[in-house]
Formats: structure tokens, sequence, C-alpha cells
């Protein structure tokens, strides 16, 4: 099953309305000259608040599933991510795994650190930030992250 994530203009002009009656309750009125101004940072918002309203609708992605649908992709079974091991290859697809849980799924880091051997958060932390610095210039990396997001159900354009 694949989820798409559509944001219609109607949807974004219910956000965009919702953002501007707040900012006038506050005080701050603006005028349909202000509002273009502003217009491509309520779009930002308005992306993000759909994106991850969507993601709340179907549940946060269990660890479990993160890790069998990347042992599926990596070829990798889900003991050796957990494991100690220390192997090029190995280390790359649980900075992955860290990675999607993290930053797609919103998996706080000792979350993910207690989920995968028992790791500190930290070596988590330095795994989500080194897949970040990979994200663009390495197709590997982008392929099996897509790889991942496809086996988990999402058809998501991921934003980095």
């Amino acid at each position: 099953m694949t989820r798409n994530v559509t944001i219609t203009d109607v949807d974004i002009s219910v956000v965009s309305s919702a953002i501007r009656a707040a900012i006038e309750n506050i005080g701050w009125p603006l005028t349909d000259a202000d509002f273009p101004v502003i217009g491509r940072e309520v779009l930002r918002v308005a992306v993000d608040v759909l994106t991850k309203s969507e993601r709340e609708r179907h549940g946060l992605v269990p660890m479990f599933k993160i890790l069998a649908a990347s042992s599926k992709i990596t070829g990798s079974s889900v003991p050796l991510l957990c494991c100690k091991r220390r192997s090029p290859h190995l280390a790359l697809a649980r900075q992955v795994v860290y990675w999607v849980a993290h930053r797609q799924f919103g998996h706080t880091l000792p979350n993910v650190a207690h989920a995968i051997g028992g790791r500190d958060h930290t070596t988590v932390l330095h795994g989500v930030q080194k897949i970040d610095r990979a994200f663009h210039d390495d197709l590997c990396v982008r392929s099996t992250i897509d790889g991942i997001m496809l086996e988990l159900g999402y058809n998501l354009e991921i934003a980095a």
C-alpha cells in the first residue's frame, strides 16, 4: 500500500487562511499587499504541517518495521543491523536506518539508539548527520532510502 502526500490548492488556501487568521488574532493584521511577501514561508509551513499530519494519521512507524524494511533492502539481517560489528557495509546500512527512523518518522535519538543494539544517542546523531551530508551526492544512499520508504508503503518526495 503506497501513500502519497498530495497538497491541493484548497489545502494551501485553508492552511494559509488559518495562519492569516491566527496572525490577525494576535494583533498583526495583514493587508493583501503583505500576504504575498510571506507567501513562500506560509507554503513551506503548510507543507510541513500537512506532511506531519499525514504521518500522524497513519501513526508512527514502529522501529521493528523500519528495521525489517531496511534488512530487506540492504541485504543485512536485522540481528546484523543491531550487532556491534563495524564493517563499512553494516555501518552505512545502520546509519541509513537511523536517518529514516529519525528524519522521516520522527523517532527520538534515544529511541532509535535503544532499538538498534542499545547504542548511545550520540552515535545515532553522528549517523544521521553523516547521511544528511551524503544525501544529495551519494546515489547509493538515496536509492537505499527510497527503497526503504517504498517497502514501508510510503511514496514521499524526501526533502533533505
